[in-house]
């Protein structure tokens, strides 16, 4: 119904062969190519990898779902589509329902399998998509995020951490523990959000984020509060972790691509709000900031006093 003639299933059935990219398998050695159909899929994996598609397949398929009765009624596009926010989670139904670093409305989804990896993105208030099919390793979400700022002008989410270990004793693991450091949350002359962590009179951490990545973390961290989930953290403690780093002195930042910021609900089955400073290009956390609920207030209070959220405030009640 959504004229997607160049779409089939597993078994290649109709579609032109012609147009079929190989797969690239990385292993021992040199990267394998197959045909796409060779080494193939199981019926169990019919829907998990046994889809066969383009991207200009795909763009039919979102102009499809802006259009009731052509796919699906306009009651369940809508549903499909409420965004319900779930212990700093957003989610809809069948989609990562994250904004984007503008504040705008976005839906994803990627995933793998042997040999392929995708991300799709829609943006109903933009009637725009960004699809990106790729038979390599590389990370077809960071490609996506360049797409968003070169085609859509949506400045990506930028974060820098600085480490200060002046004073700080890493153990055997090049890490230190605080207890009880004080959260405060301040705005510089570039408009920048910091998150820092004081101790002893002694900033031993500062997180910068620019607009896009104060927004984004303010609604995550305002679905955690908002949630029933009991806080188990009773004094907020700091990790802070270099072992994959040189440390230049006593100092030490992080920043570049890939560096985000994760608002988790809870960390090692423990719950209450974690905030998570990842570096994906070293795949390290190099910070674990566990907050108590007053801390966690407190910093809540703070980045909405310097955030404009320009959107509905986040969503806790109904199911996703």
């Amino acid at each position: 119904p959504a004229g997607m003639t160049s779409t089939g299933f597993l078994s290649g059935e109709g579609l032109d062969p012609v147009h079929f990219t190989a797969r690239e398998l990385a292993g021992r050695g040199d990267p394998v190519r197959r045909g796409l159909l060779e080494d193939g899929w199981g019926w169990g994996l019919r829907g998990a990898g046994g889809v066969l598609t383009c991207a200009r397949d795909l763009a039919k398929l979102e102009a499809a779902l802006r259009i009731p009765g052509v796919l699906l009624s306009a009651e369940s596009l809508e549903r499909m589509d409420t965004i319900v926010w779930r212990q700093g989670q957003p989610m809809a139904l069948g989609w990562f329902a994250d904004p984007a670093a503008d504040g705008s409305r976005r839906l994803r989804h990627g995933g793998g399998t042997r040999g392929y990896t995708a991300e799709l993105r829609r943006y109903p208030d933009r009637n725009a998509l960004i699809a990106v099919l790729t038979n390599t390793r590389w990370r077809p979400d960071a490609l996506a995020d360049r797409l968003e700022s070169v085609l859509l002008g949506i400045s990506p989410a930028e974060v820098r951490a600085t480490l200060d270990l002046e004073g700080l004793e890493l153990n055997q693991w090049n890490s230190a523990q605080l207890e009880g450091p004080e959260p405060r949350v301040e705005a510089d002359e570039s408009g920048d959000v910091r998150f820092i962590a004081r101790t002893n009179e002694h900033d031993a951490l500062i997180v910068a984020l620019n607009a896009s990545a104060a927004r984004s973390t303010h609604m995550a961290l305002e679905s955690i509060l908002q949630g029933r989930v009991q806080n188990s953290i009773e004094t907020t403690t700091l990790g802070l972790y270099t072992a994959p780093y040189e440390v230049d002195g006593d100092r030490l930042t992080i920043e570049g691509d890939g560096v985000e910021l994760y608002v988790m609900p809870g960390y090692n089955h423990e719950p209450g709000p974690t905030l998570v400073v990842v570096d994906t290009g070293m795949q390290f956390w190099p910070v674990i900031w566990r907050l108590s609920h007053e801390d966690a207030l407190a910093l809540a209070e703070g980045l909405g006093s310097r955030v404009n959220q320009g959107g509905e405030a986040p969503q806790t009640g109904g199911q996703p």
